[in-house]
């Protein structure tokens, strides 16, 4: 299986933490952040990672190589004027055409036992798209996922407007995705945000009768939006050692 890292923005909330480092190299625990999301892949059993970079490409590509240093191998893509993250993901059709793979980004941080679960989830119930979740109070920072009885994906909606959410689904932003997503971010169309959203190739697959399955996961997330979630991040892997991820 292949993994796919979506790492090119900014990090604007970080404010001047990431005027000159991007932010999946900012430290946790010791280690950059995007480190930790590779280690848990890998001993998931992930060996190939595909990394589109943006924001001070060349202090990400400069410190993680050819990945050879982390036990893995490493393709780098560069977004150069970032427009999304569906062009994101589109980016890498031509590397990851031949089969499922693993999407996730460099700023969110969660149990590591999440990432061979979802596999193996999807392993046991193949589907077009499985979808990883997490519960919270009101959805409107990420994308809003709307599930039936099976937690198969009916809709998702991105980041809909605070309290008109009637589904606590988060996407998590981890999943296992099929070369069917690259005939739906082929044709997108920029948003009311002027972006090209991963959230529409996504709704593009449930009306074309694709299965997207949702899978809720388990133990600490964070997406690493802000300084106070960077130090809450901290807090919780402090107290663990590289071999513990």
């Amino acid at each position: 299986m292949k993994a796919l890292i979506l790492a090119a923005g900014r990090g604007t909330r970080l404010g001047a933490l990431t005027s000159d480092c991007p932010k999946p190299l900012l430290d946790l625990a010791g280690r950059p952040i995007i480190e930790w999301i590779i280690g848990s892949l890998r001993d998931a059993g992930v060996g190939e990672f595909v990394i589109v970079t943006g924001h001070l490409a060349e202090r990400m590509e400069s410190h993680l190589g050819d990945g050879s240093g982390l036990g893995i191998t490493i393709q780098f893509l560069r977004q150069e004027n970032p427009r999304g993250t569906g062009e994101a993901v589109n980016l890498a059709r031509d590397l990851l055409r031949d089969g499922p793979f693993v999407m996730t980004y460099g700023d969110i941080v969660i149990s590591p036992e999440n990432c061979g679960a979802i596999l193996r989830d999807f392993e046991e119930h193949p589907c077009d798209l499985l979808i990883g979740l997490n519960w919270v109070e009101d959805p409107t920072a990420g994308g809003a996922v709307y599930v039936d009885g099976d937690l198969r994906v009916m809709e998702f909606i991105e980041k809909p407007p605070p309290g008109t959410s009637t589904t606590h689904w988060n996407s998590a932003g981890l999943m296992v995705m099929t070369p069917a997503i690259f005939e739906h971010t082929a044709v997108l169309s920029p948003s009311a945000r002027g972006e090209l959203e991963i959230s529409d190739a996504f709704q593009g697959m449930i009306e074309a009768g694709c299965t997207l399955r949702g899978f809720p996961l388990r133990g600490f997330w964070s997406d690493i939006g802000t300084p106070g979630d960077l130090q809450r991040t901290r807090e919780v892997f402090g107290g663990a050692s590289q071999s513990d991820h």
